[in-house]
């Protein structure tokens, strides 16, 4: 992130000359842990940098550490909700305080957010909000940023073959380890139907994240290799490569790789004529991603379980209300009301008893 770096060096030389330097030594302490993988004790230096920041009177370093704290919440605990509130909040407080490099970087937080939320229900307004960026007087290395973000949201918009070349277009500017652009490109390749190489890119992400001891991004490849198998209509190895992933997640403190890994793990199973088993994982992906704030995902997960229900006959009586209602519930919350994925008229024809 070279204009957040210059930012910092910047901020660094002036707070060493106002005799600030705690402050800049705290955020050091904590840097060293986040950038080295320690989510944990990262999470636990980041007060310190708050309360450094209140006492120096120094409102633009809390803005700075709410933005590592969204990031931390939703990419190593899952916690799509908390992080998402406080992206709003470090956006909000650095417009308001008029600091442009960090309000940049808490809004692209904030647009990630609200598509990991609901992807086709705020994909519109996203894409707007995310090209509004480029046309501003920004470097290179933020123009790409706020292009990946534009990328997904068209993906989510269903334009697929240019939202994988809009992403694989901004990757060269930003110069991020290989770990992070073969993952990239694993889930650009499976935008536009081509499940194998996107499993060869999976794979070389998975190497790359293990060799750096990076072990949540690892097992967020390991199940995007488990869908571009899926794909591929290669159930075995989708499941046996979902399972080990689990098996990760249950040591991991990312609450919601283990729903998503159980949901793909029902996925998988439905696609092996095993919808009783389908149920259960979907049931437990279910509990997990209550209250974590992924709401189109567990929408989704909703409607694959009345599948699995309806696969084993049990498409009647108190069990098939109760699960029929929730999918009503997490579907109806949806911003577009779940039309904007099909799941509607999915759950429509799940309800009357047809076959969708």
């Amino acid at each position: 992130m070279p204009t957040l770096r210059r930012w910092f060096e910047a901020e660094y030389k002036r707070l060493q000359a106002e005799d600030k330097g705690a402050l800049a030594l705290a955020f050091d302490a904590f840097c060293d842990l986040y950038f080295e993988g320690h989510p944990v004790e990262a999470l636990t230096a980041l007060p310190d940098v708050r309360a450094l920041a209140r006492a120096l009177d120094e409102p633009v370093w809390e803005v700075v550490a709410d933005y590592y704290d969204a990031s931390a919440h939703i990419n190593w605990l899952g916690d799509l909700a908390c992080g998402r509130d406080l992206a709003v909040q470090a956006t909000v407080q650095a417009a308001h305080l008029n600091a442009p490099i960090p309000a940049l970087y808490a809004r692209e937080t904030l647009l990630r957010a609200w598509l990991d939320t609901d992807g086709p229900g705020y994909s519109t307004s996203v894409l707007a909000a995310a090209e509004e960026i480029p046309r501003q007087a920004v470097t290179p290395d933020v123009a790409s940023r706020f292009q990946l973000v534009r990328a997904h949201a068209l993906a989510a918009c269903g334009e697929r073959d240019l939202a994988a070349r809009t992403a694989l277009a901004a990757l060269p500017p930003l110069r991020w380890p290989p770990a992070y652009q073969h993952s990239l490109k694993g889930s650009t390749l499976l935008w536009t139907d081509r499940p194998e190489e996107a499993a060869d890119a999976f794979r070389a992400a998975i190497a790359e994240f293990e060799s750096a001891g990076q072990h949540v991004e690892r097992t967020g490849a390991a199940m995007g290799l488990g869908e571009a198998l899926l794909a591929l209509g290669d159930l075995d190895a989708a499941l046996t490569t979902l399972d080990a992933a689990h098996e990760a997640t249950q040591r991991s403190i990312n609450r919601a790789h283990i729903a998503q890994a159980r949901g793909l793990i029902g996925r998988v199973l439905l696609a092996m004529d095993a919808p009783g088993d389908a149920a259960g994982w979907l049931d437990a992906s279910l509990d997990t991603f209550d209250g974590l704030g992924w709401d189109r995902a567990e929408a989704e997960t909703t409607v694959l379980r009345l599948y699995a229900l309806r696969e084993t006959g049990r498409a009647r009586g108190a069990s098939w209300d109760a699960a029929l209602w929730e999918a009503e519930r997490a579907v109806g919350r949806l911003r577009d009301g779940g039309r904007g994925s099909g799941l509607a008229d999915e759950l429509n024809a799940l309800s009357n008893g047809r076959a969708a």
